[in-house]
């Protein structure tokens, strides 16, 4: 029987994309001679996003929801919230995925970063030019330069 139906349907949600993700990585070769490829982080977060969602789905099947009727309208409220804030993260990580080689990492990173810290997180400007740009150097740097990994080039062929 389900306890937390809000949980149950989100984990199969994620459920079903991790399963999806997956299957798509797994199209991609995963190793060579020289170690992972471009097919192995993939496989390895859809293998992240299937685990968790088997754990909440477990876990709204055992455990039952925690709140008392004083604290619903303020929980509720709350709730939504999150409700929306996870709901923008998958679109957005969605809308990400799907863009970055066609358009590249220079040019999906940045629109990303720029909707996630100013839509979801409410960031001002400044902070969202600072982490924004941050984030991108250092990503470029960890994966181009350190681990070798060439990024999507898209559009700009840099």
């Amino acid at each position: 029987m389900i306890k937390n139906g809000k949980d149950f349907g989100s984990g199969v949600f994620f459920l079903a994309a991790g399963l999806f993700l997956a299957f798509q990585s797994s199209r991609l070769r995963i190793w060579s001679v020289i170690g992972p490829v471009e097919g192995f982080f993939p496989l390895l977060i859809s293998g992240v996003i299937v685990g968790t969602s088997l754990f909440i789905i477990i876990k709204s099947l055992v455990s039952p929801k925690a709140v008392s009727t004083g604290e619903a309208s303020g929980k509720e409220g709350q709730e939504t919230r999150r409700s929306l804030r996870v709901l923008w993260y998958s679109l957005l990580l969605m809308f990400y995925g799907g863009l970055l080689e066609p358009l590249g990492f220079l040019i999906t990173t940045p629109v990303f970063l720029v909707l996630t810290l100013k839509v979801v997180e409410h960031l001002n400007w400044k902070k969202t030019i600072w982490i924004g740009a941050a984030s991108i150097a250092i990503s470029y740097l960890l994966f181009s330069r350190f681990l070798g990994v060439p990024l999507p080039h898209g559009l700009l062929k840099w």
